[in-house]
């Protein structure tokens, strides 16, 4: 019998956190697209994997 993985789902504010960026950037990204979201939650490794597919990496980022 096959067991279905019941997927992590975290908040923007987590998410962001996790990922050492803002929120602001977290949401600024949702809302153009490059990452989706559940009922308003982020499935971290889904997330991840559009942020690489969907950010242009030629564009410089304001990295310290």
């Amino acid at each position: 019998m096959a067991r279905t993985q019941k997927k992590e789902l975290v908040s923007q504010r987590e998410y962001a956190r996790r990922r050492g960026i803002s929120n602001v950037s977290v949401h600024e990204a949702i809302k153009a697209g490059r990452i989706s979201t559940v009922d308003g939650k982020i499935d971290p490794a889904l997330a991840d994997r559009e942020w690489r597919e969907n950010t242009d990496q030629s564009k410089p980022r304001n990295r310290i």
